[in-house]
């Protein structure tokens, strides 16, 4: 029983509100829960007029915050042909 009202709540719509400062919160009217963030991606959202409902978007990569790790760790993967032995990398290694 748990597990069907969980599946429910998820797949329920939020209904997107605005506090008196302006800023949005959203409501899960299954688990009575508030929260400030958007809902997770594929929610959707039903918020008051004259705004239309609307689906939740995943984040674009283009949108995703840039991290860096520590310096000198950037990685670089391409593919070595099947055929090449130990031998052959270190041989083309010295090439360049």
């Amino acid at each position: 029983m748990f597990e069907r009202l969980n599946f429910f709540s998820q797949m329920a719509p939020f209904y997107k509100y605005t506090a008196p400062d302006g800023n949005p919160y959203y409501l899960n009217p299954h688990t009575r829960q508030t929260q400030w963030e958007e809902p997770p991606a594929g929610s959707y959202v039903i918020p008051e007029p004259p705004e239309a409902p609307y689906y939740v978007k995943s984040v674009l990569p283009s949108k995703m915050p840039k991290k860096q790790g520590p310096q000198g760790s950037n990685l670089f993967i391409f593919h070595l042909p099947n055929d090449w032995s130990k031998c052959d990398y270190c041989t083309e290694e010295l090439r360049i």
